[in-house]
């Protein structure tokens, strides 16, 4: 699959700061209602904070799959100003990129 999408994605590791932020803006529980996830939520499920989620799962100690209490999948929104026609300008940028994170930005 990866193979396939190559063409049309970006990919680059993402560092810890990344992580929380990407947890706390777009994150979400779904065990009973669905809802944004905070800190105290965390908590429930044995976890200090949001960081230290974000901690264990870049340390490879916990998998994001095995985590049954949140939504594995992220709503991410365009780029800003972005529309069918100038996504077209970003069609260098694809593969395993250092740089890419300047655009998560």
């Amino acid at each position: 699959m990866l193979r396939a999408a190559s063409a049309f994605v970006a990919w680059s590791k993402i560092e810890k700061e990344q992580l929380v932020k990407l947890l706390r803006t777009r994150g979400y529980i779904s065990k009973g209602k669905v809802r944004r996830m905070t800190d105290e939520d965390v908590k429930q499920f044995g976890f200090e904070s949001i960081e230290a989620l974000a901690e264990q799962l870049l340390q490879g100690k916990i998998k994001w799959s095995k985590i049954e209490w949140v939504k594995h999948t992220f709503n991410l929104a365009l780029q800003g100003k972005a529309s069918r026609g100038s996504l077209q300008l970003f069609t260098g940028l694809t593969g395993c990129l250092q740089r890419i994170r300047s655009c998560l930005s």
